[in-house]
């Protein structure tokens, strides 16, 4: 695999950003995680309403936490829990399309592996270099490069 910082382009960068939907990934990432326990929809929804919705320009209170925070956070609790390398894959997407670049992400990265251990930081380094390859073939055209077509091809390719 290459070094993960030659993997996707600006112009690529940018090409996703451009076509990025946030209510899109907020909404069916509140659906999937109440989907197996409908009752914990409204946990999830609280959630979703103070760190994803809420914010500038957002009706409700402010989120406490800015998105490339939140994102960042996120990155490196599921890096250092060895979570599925789907969930990471997701807020890699989601981190970069909030601001972050493939080197803010590398560092939370090895930052996690440092107190986590480097079987955490090798499983995440690879799912970031492996979403970074699915996400430059997608920037390829607008239409791929929606976050409509984008999500479904993150969970085909890490969903196991």
């Amino acid at each position: 695999m290459a070094d993960v910082r030659t993997i996707l382009s600006e112009e690529a960068l940018a090409s996703l950003r451009a076509a990025f939907d946030p209510a899109l990934l907020g909404f069916a990432a509140t659906k999937r995680a109440a989907a197996p326990y409908t009752d914990a929809a409204p946990f999830i929804d609280a959630i979703g309403a103070r760190y994803y919705v809420a914010g500038p320009g957002a009706s409700g209170p402010s989120s406490p936490v800015a998105p490339k925070d939140r994102e960042r956070t996120l990155i490196g609790i599921l890096a250092a829990g060895n979570r599925p390398a789907f969930a990471l894959a997701v807020h890699v997407y989601w981190g970069l399309m909030e601001g972050l670049d493939v080197d803010d992400i590398a560092d939370t990265l090895l930052l996690a592996g440092a107190y986590a251990g480097v079987d955490a930081f090798t499983n995440a380094a690879f799912t970031l270099g492996e979403t970074l390859e699915l996400l430059a073939g997608l920037a390829a055209t607008p239409e791929t490069a929606r976050s409509a077509a984008v999500l479904p091809r993150i969970i085909e390719r890490f969903r196991r």
